[in-house]
């Protein structure tokens, strides 16, 4: 069940994650972006608690791109991999002129949404 309100897109990036406290956190990996959102893969548990705030960092061709969320969920993978949802901060005002919001769309505009699968019926 997709529970996104905007359309994913597959991406592969490496992402960095921070804790206010700036703790070291293990590398990662995206999976999917969304606009209001990410889902990433750590191949070592990262120490997050849901409701935690972090940082994501992504290495952009302009440079890092630096977004606020707050994790929604952590769940261990088939393939041992700890798989990270984060929602990124919305504000109370419009992102309109916030230039790392800006800078988010665009690149998410490169990619193509995924398809999502269509239920089938076994009636014939």
């Amino acid at each position: 069940m997709n529970r996104r309100r905007d359309p994913r897109r597959t991406a592969h990036e490496p992402v960095r994650l921070s804790t206010v406290s700036e703790a070291a956190l293990p590398a990662a990996r995206l999976v999917d972006v969304s606009a209001g959102g990410v889902l990433a893969a750590f191949d070592v548990p990262p120490a997050l608690t849901v409701a935690q705030r972090v940082c994501l960092s992504i290495d952009l061709e302009d440079g890092a791109l630096h977004l606020l969320a707050s994790v929604v969920r952590l769940e261990r993978g088939d393939d041992l991999r700890t798989y990270v949802g984060l929602a990124i901060d919305e504000r109370p005002v419009s992102w309109q002129g916030d230039p790392e919001r800006e800078r988010w769309c665009r690149w998410l505009d490169e990619r193509r949404p995924q398809r999502e699968p269509v239920a089938s019926s076994s009636a014939n």
